[in-house]
């Protein structure tokens, strides 16, 4: 298994975890996305689990280069984000499973199985998130009923910047002189159109 956190104390809890079970063994870590990649070229692990929120590479970044170079990889996405958004574009791009941080430990355990063996594994807090965005996109795509401004706020929020960046961003979106509509937009359900934004944003 290869192991992608850029936090270490991260990767030292989650192989505490791991090393306990027989069936389970570390090829190596990784702690950026471009080290994780050559890492998946030069070792072939079973099995990849990935962080989505990483300085310079992102995890789904991560996703698209494998599949760019045509590398085979079973990938569990092991991440803090629990929005829909999130679940659809990791399996989107080639993950196998998706499990939260906050989950059970039991459940990274089985997602970390299910996904070395070629089976799609969601975690009880991604497919709750997965099951809201389907029977949310019946119908009209609301996507294209927002407005421009909408849709800049929208791919702003995706993005898994820092506080900081998304004050900025705030901030010159507040000066460009289009009244906020924020009753028009929370009218809509949130899994209905983050994952439309966040493919529009990456």
């Amino acid at each position: 298994m290869l192991l992608v956190d850029d936090h270490e104390v991260v990767r030292q809890g989650l192989k505490a975890l791991l090393e306990t079970k027989p069936d389970i063994t570390f090829a190596g870590e990784a702690s950026n996305g471009h080290d994780a990649v050559s890492l998946v070229e030069s070792l072939h692990p079973d099995v990849m689990v990935l962080d989505l929120a990483m300085p310079g590479m992102s995890g789904l970044e991560v996703l698209d280069e494998l599949r760019r170079r045509g590398l085979r990889q079973h990938v569990l996405v092991l991440s803090m984000y629990g929005d829909a958004a999130y679940v659809h574009e990791s399996m989107r791009r080639g993950a196998g499973g998706y499990v939260l941080k906050e989950a059970p430990a039991s459940e990274l355990v089985a997602g970390v199985r299910a996904v070395a063996a070629g089976e799609r594994y969601l975690g009880a807090s991604g497919a709750e998130a997965t099951d809201v965005a389907d029977d949310n996109s019946a119908g009209q795509d609301p996507y294209e009923t927002l407005t421009a401004r909408e849709k800049d706020v929208l791919v702003l929020l995706a993005r898994p910047h820092d506080e900081g960046d998304r004050r900025a961003a705030g901030d010159r979106l507040a000066h460009r002189g289009d009244p906020p509509r924020a009753p028009h937009t929370q009218a809509r359900p949130a899994g209905a159109w983050r994952p439309r934004a966040l493919r529009h944003a990456l």
